[in-house]
């Protein structure tokens, strides 16, 4: 979501145009409060200008980065490290091809989305902010994709993993499991409860979910699946979950409207009585 908005600092590399090829084999720059290091290569008299490129991050500041995106502040804080090497021909971006990890360390979420409306509706607070001990993701680059092999948010009680791929114009399919420990799925209603199943991890409960739409405008079928596909009355399905019931008022007697005067019928050779001028 970022892309095209970094903004990069005091950036410097020597470089070598040779043969053809233009070699950058020591970029280094600042990047939120951290660094960026890496080095590229293109051969500019072939074909569509093939290239490739390495780059790696280290203690890049996460609220920092967002920010000077122009996102707001402190939703995501923590420190990001990562790698990422990429080739393909500069000319056509479907051609990317290649692989990459990201790591947030202390990291912490808070209003994350798709949990955010869950913990608002369940009054669980953990579930609106998010201090994790782990957040991490493997990924790799094929056919204008950004393919997930792995990610990981976690925090002491829970854990979101994903896997599934997002285009590189932000469009999404991601297959997603929420997973609680006991403390948290004891905080649920029965009837919630009972939607997450043991996982293989003991004393945790999942359950799958998906996330498509994209980047910018997530769609997830998360709220549907821990209230259950059959229950459609939303406020309805509150109410009975938290024992909360509504008498229904005795509606008030309707008036009844007086009849309707009725003048005499004019008798034979009695004029009929001429209308008001209407103002």
């Amino acid at each position: 979501d970022l892309r095209d908005r970094f903004e990069f600092a005091h950036a410097r590399t020597p470089f070598v145009f040779e043969d053809g090829e233009l070699s950058l084999p020591q970029i280094s720059a600042d990047l939120a409060r951290g660094k960026v290091t890496g080095d590229f290569a293109m051969q500019t008299q072939e074909p569509g200008s093939p290239f490739t490129a390495h780059a790696s991050l280290q203690h890049v500041q996460a609220n920092d980065l967002i920010v000077r995106a122009g996102g707001p502040a402190d939703v995501v804080r923590g420190t990001l490290d990562g790698a990422v090497e990429m080739k393909g021909d500069t000319a056509n971006i479907q051609s990317l091809a290649g692989a990459g990890d990201l790591a947030l360390q202390a990291g912490h979420v808070q209003q994350f989305p798709i949990l955010a409306i869950v913990g608002d509706l369940l009054q669980i607070e953990e579930l609106k902010q998010l201090d994790l001990e782990e957040a991490q993701t493997k990924f790799h680059v094929a056919n204008g994709n950004v393919l997930i092999d792995a990610m990981t948010l976690r925090s002491a009680n829970l854990s979101l993993s994903a896997l599934g791929s997002v285009s590189l114009l932000g469009k999404m399919a991601l297959t997603s499991t929420l997973t609680l420990n006991d403390k948290i799925r004891g905080q649920l209603p029965r009837l919630l409860r009972e939607n997450f199943t043991a996982s293989n991890q003991p004393g945790f409960y999942a359950l799958d979910f998906h996330v498509n739409g994209t980047v910018s405008k997530p769609r997830t079928d998360l709220m549907e699946r821990i209230v259950g596909r059959d229950l459609r009355d939303l406020n309805g399905v509150v109410d009975a979950l938290f024992g909360r019931s509504h008498k229904k008022k005795k509606a008030a007697p309707a008036e009844t409207a007086p009849p309707p005067e009725v003048s005499p019928a004019p008798t034979e050779g009695t004029p009929s009585p001429t209308p008001a001028p209407t103002p």
